[in-house]
C-alpha cells in the first residue's frame, strides 16, 4: 500500500458567503505517470511565490531554480536509500550551510 498527495493548493482568500477557504490548485498528481504537474505560469500566479519574491527580492525564476536544486538533492537521497530522520536531517543541514557544494556533489553522483 502506498500513499499519494493528490494535489497541493494555496489558500487565497475566504468565501464571504459561507466562510470557507478559497483554494487555488498549484500542483496536481497524474496517476498515469506518477508525477506532479507544476509550471512556471502557475508559479507566477502563486500568492506565496509573490510574497517570497517581494520579501527576498528575487525573481520567480530564481525560486524555481532553487526548488529544482532541492529536488535534485532529494532524488539523490532516495537513490542512495537514505530515508532515516538522521540521514535526511543531516543532508538538509548540510544543504543550508553550503548549498552549492551539496548540490554539485549530488548532481555529479546521479
Amino acid at each position: 500500500m502506498i500513499r499519494r498527495v493528490m494535489d497541493v493548493s494555496e489558500i487565497v482568500g475566504t468565501n464571504e458567503k459561507n466562510g470557507r477557504a478559497v483554494l487555488k490548485r498549484m500542483s496536481e498528481w497524474n496517476p498515469v505517470t506518477d508525477t506532479f504537474s507544476f509550471s512556471e505560469k502557475i508559479a507566477g500566479e502563486s500568492f506565496i511565490f509573490k510574497k517570497i519574491t517581494e520579501f527576498r527580492q528575487v525573481t520567480v525564476e530564481a525560486i524555481l531554480e532553487e526548488l529544482s536544486k532541492r529536488e535534485q538533492v532529494l532524488k539523490w537521497l532516495v537513490r542512495r536509500g537514505l530515508r532515516s530522520y538522521d540521514d535526511v536531517s543531516r543532508m538538509v543541514r548540510s544543504y543550508y550551510l553550503n548549498p552549492g557544494d551539496v548540490y554539485n556533489r549530488t548532481r555529479l553522483e546521479l
